[in-house]
């Protein structure tokens, strides 16, 4: 039964509103050793790098608090009602499976939700008799590794990137896409789907699960903010929250910002700027991450993880064009200001593969990037909407732009 599987002792409406289990408000978690983000050449460390001779200071290199997170307790019940919510939901894995198979447009590479996925019913076949001493030991292990920056190296293996947010390394980011990707998936499911509804007699089963699944995304994303950590699971899990939310409150049958932009509308003016907000979230995740810029920490990235970053970026600079165009507001991010280069027309298996079969498969492309075998890949088609966002940005800065606009006409064509 999916019905009384709420994750709040009170309502699913406490933690949507920001609150914990008792009602206590999230306390503010900002580990010393939290690191900065992307700082550009204009930053204050960019200063003391060029002037390192000059100037008798040495960066301290961040490391892992040997002492561990101290995780309220407050906190840390509001952790395990999540993770208590997920042990209970039996339906994940065939939403998310089918989430997959209608749609190309994903930013999490179904290589890494699967990963994820098992990990999961790993940790939770574990189990033995009553879940709640496990469920507390891995919400407390869980904000311990959400707390320290995500590491990568040139030569890592997806297994072991994977490894790097799953099993005794789960992190709330990876764990909040599994949410949203419900949601987007409960969306269009019909209301008295057998596998929603599970042998419930109640019309409303499939609402309130969407519902619950709609805040506990929120939630993980409560975890991550007070973390401090930018990555690229966090720039997922925002980009999805940010989709879920654009479906849920607007037309159901529809699926904005992938549709045509006339025929979408918010129920409400309070839903629509929810959603603004979390691009804004996601934009500033993506430029404190670096993820804008093709080269930042590119010699400490393997080649697959850095094409799905810049899937990641696309995808958000996709978004930010088409929400742009339909309130009618200025661009949350500047192309001038990007590596504008879309990921190769490959698909996950090949770029998993690496070495020769990585190596034939990138010939074998056109000098655009296209892969000339007329296969669709997950990346095909963002790639399209990539490159007709970049016009979209084009055509705003003469529509909303307000400095005086020279050779318009010539523009404008």
């Amino acid at each position: 039964m999916i019905g009384p599987v709420l994750i709040c002792r009170n309502s699913a409406s406490s933690l949507s509103s920001g609150l914990l289990g008792n009602g206590c408000l999230f306390a503010p978690l900002e580990p010393p050793s939290a690191l900065p983000g992307y700082l550009g050449s204009t930053s204050y460390s960019a200063v003391l790098t060029e002037h390192r001779s000059e100037i008798s200071f040495e960066a301290e290199e961040s490391t892992d608090s040997s002492t561990g997170l101290v995780v309220e307790p407050d906190r840390l019940q509001s952790g395990v009602d999540v993770l208590r919510f997920l042990y209970n939901l039996t339906v994940f894995d065939m939403l998310i499976a089918r989430y997959y198979v209608r749609t190309l447009n994903v930013i999490v590479p179904k290589i890494v939700m699967d990963e994820l996925l098992r990990s999961v019913r790993q940790i939770f076949a574990g189990f033995s008799g009553d879940p709640t001493a496990q469920l507390q030991e891995l919400a407390n292990q869980t904000f311990q590794n959400t707390s320290r920056p995500m590491r990568t190296h040139k030569s890592m293996s997806v297994e072991e990137y994977c490894s790097s947010f799953t099993g005794r390394n789960l992190r709330w980011e990876a764990l909040g896409s599994i949410f949203a990707l419900c949601g987007m998936q409960l969306v269009i499911t019909p209301d008295n789907d057998p596998d929603v509804m599970q042998s419930s007699d109640d019309p409303r089963t499939k609402d309130q699960l969407l519902e619950q699944v709609t805040v506990i995304s929120t939630v993980c994303l409560g975890f991550c903010d007070q973390a401090s950590s930018a990555n690229e699971l966090l720039a997922m899990l925002q980009y999805n929250d940010t989709m879920l939310r654009t479906q849920q409150y607007g037309d159901s049958s529809k699926t904005f910002p992938f549709c045509m932009i006339s025929s979408y509308r918010f129920t409400d003016r309070l839903s629509g700027y929810q959603a603004w907000r979390r691009l804004g979230d996601l934009v500033s995740t993506i430029y404190a991450a670096g993820l804008h810029l093709e080269t930042n920490g590119a010699e400490n990235c393997p080649f697959f993880l850095r094409q799905w970053r810049r899937r990641c970026f696309i995808g958000a600079f996709y978004m930010d064009k088409m929400i742009a165009t339909f309130v009618g507001r200025p661009p949350l991010m500047n192309g001038r200001f990007c590596t504008l280069a879309a990921p190769l027309d490959l698909s996950d298996e090949v770029l998993v593969a690496g070495g020769d079969v990585l190596s034939k498969a990138i010939s074998a492309l056109d000098s655009a990037g296209w892969n000339s075998e007329g296969k669709l890949h997950p990346v095909t088609s963002p790639r399209l909407r990539y490159h007709l966002a970049i016009i979209r940005e084009e055509t705003l800065e003469v529509v909303l732009g307000t400095r005086e606009q020279h050779n318009l006409i010539q523009k404008s064509e």
